[in-house]
């Protein structure tokens, strides 16, 4: 998972969706 992501997406969307969609851009990073 990308801590970067998930930190600057964690207080828009929340940690739970900012966690999927950091795992999502990682394993598919299109």
């Amino acid at each position: 998972m990308s801590s970067l992501l998930f930190d600057y997406l964690a207080p828009l969307i929340g940690a739970d969706q900012a966690a999927y969609w950091a795992q999502v851009f990682v394993v598919a990073p299109l």
